[in-house]
C-alpha cells in the first residue's frame, strides 16, 4: 500500500515537472533568464502594488508566477489570473495548490476584451507579457486595464529591461533576439510607456535598475484629475 502511494506521488511529481517544462517553452520562456539572473524579482514587483489591495488582476498570466506572488503578499485579496489558454490556467491552479495559496481564481479570457465590469480592480499587473503583442494589441490591453481599474487603481507593467550587470544585459539581448518576436524589442525603447500615458494613466514611477526588468508603475487618475488636466490642455 505504501509503495503504491509512493509510486502515485512520484508519478504526480513527474507529470508536474513535465507540464512545467512544456508550458515554460510554450508560453513563458522568460522564466529561464529570470530564474538564472533575477531570483526574487517577482516578489519585488508585487511589492510595488503598495497598500492592501482587495482585488488584483494578473493579465497574460502565463504559468502564474506573478499571480502566485501577489497571492502570497496579499493573502486576504482576490487574485485573478487571466490567460487565453485554459490548459496553462489548469497548470497555474496546480502550482497554486503546491505553493499553498488558495486565493487565486482562474479566468480564461482575451486580455484585449476582458469579461469584467468597469471600476472592478484595485491593481492590474502585466508581467513579461506585453512584449509578445504588437502595438495595436498592447494598446487594447492597456485600454482594458484602464477600464477595469478603479479610480486611483494601480497598473504595474514589468517587462524585459537590460538590467545592471553585463551578464544581465547579455541575457536580455540573447532571449529577445532568439526566443521572442522582433517587435518585443519595443519594450526597451519607451514605446510601452507612451502607450500607457496615451491610455490616460499617470506614470508615477519608471524603474530601469531592476535585474532584467523595466517596471512601470502607473495610476488611473480620479475623474476630477482628468477633467482638470483636460481644462489645462
Amino acid at each position: 500500500m505504501k509503495r503504491g502511494l509512493f509510486q502515485k506521488s512520484h508519478s504526480h511529481k513527474l507529470a508536474y515537472h513535465v507540464d512545467f517544462i512544456r508550458f515554460l517553452f510554450k508560453v513563458d520562456i522568460v522564466e529561464v533568464p529570470l530564474a538564472l539572473f533575477a531570483p526574487g524579482l517577482r516578489k519585488k514587483i508585487a511589492s510595488f502594488a503598495g497598500g492592501k489591495p482587495k482585488l488584483v488582476v494578473d493579465l497574460l498570466s502565463g504559468i502564474g508566477s506573478a499571480a502566485i506572488e501577489f497571492a502570497r503578499r496579499c493573502p486576504s485579496a482576490r487574485v485573478i489570473a487571466v490567460d487565453l489558454d485554459p490548459g496553462v490556467l489548469d497548470f497555474v491552479r496546480m502550482r497554486a495548490r503546491r505553493a499553498g495559496v488558495s486565493n487565486i481564481e482562474m479566468v480564461v479570457a482575451d486580455a484585449r476584451e476582458l469579461p469584467f465590469q468597469a471600476d472592478f480592480a484595485d491593481v492590474v499587473n502585466i508581467s513579461f507579457g506585453l512584449h509578445e503583442n504588437k502595438s495595436h494589441d498592447r494598446r487594447m490591453i492597456i485600454g482594458e486595464s484602464m477600464r477595469i481599474l478603479k479610480s486611483g487603481g494601480v497598473l504595474l507593467v514589468a517587462d524585459y529591461g537590460e538590467g545592471k550587470t553585463p551578464a544581465q544585459k547579455a541575457a536580455a539581448r540573447f532571449f529577445l533576439k532568439f526566443f521572442e518576436p522582433s517587435h518585443a524589442r519595443e519594450v526597451l525603447t519607451g514605446q510601452v510607456e507612451r502607450e500607457i500615458e496615451d491610455a490616460g494613466f499617470i506614470i508615477e514611477g519608471l524603474y530601469g535598475d531592476l535585474p532584467l526588468c523595466r517596471l512601470v508603475r502607473a495610476v488611473k487618475p480620479h475623474f476630477h484629475t482628468v477633467d482638470r488636466e483636460n481644462r489645462r490642455g
